[in-house]
């Protein structure tokens, strides 16, 4: 019985953890760049997300990175050229049925990223 219970509890609490997103192995040479490159291929617009109440903001900026690199692999880029990125706290708490933002309590942090593609090779 202790076993089972043992096992309920560990899966709850792997349930509740939160994962950076993965970079896939392709996607890793998937280049970053400051400005528009010249002499390449536009291919389009890929966005980037990550949010999760148990990363820091490094942790959520990589996640959103890897995403948008992933996304920049997927429709056959090589290069990636980022226009924006917004990256939030935000500290909610539920008191009697009504969500508000509260610096007191949880907090979810979020980055999204928006990026030109290009093939360049």
């Amino acid at each position: 019985m202790q076993y089972f219970v043992l096992l309920i509890v560990s899966i709850f609490f792997t349930g509740c953890m939160q994962n950076i997103i993965s970079l896939d192995p392709e996607a890793r040479f998937v280049r970053i760049v400051t400005n528009e490159p010249d002499g390449c291929k536009y291919l389009g617009e890929v966005y980037g997300y990550q949010s999760g109440s148990s990363l820091n903001d490094s942790q959520s900026m990589q996640g959103a990175i890897n995403n948008a690199k992933n996304e920049a692999y997927k429709i056959g880029g090589d290069t990636l050229h980022f226009l924006s990125n917004n990256q939030k706290t935000s500290y909610i708490s539920s008191d009697r049925g009504v969500v508000m933002l509260d610096p007191s309590n949880v907090s979810t942090n979020e980055t999204s990223i928006v990026g030109l593609v290009y093939k360049c090779n």
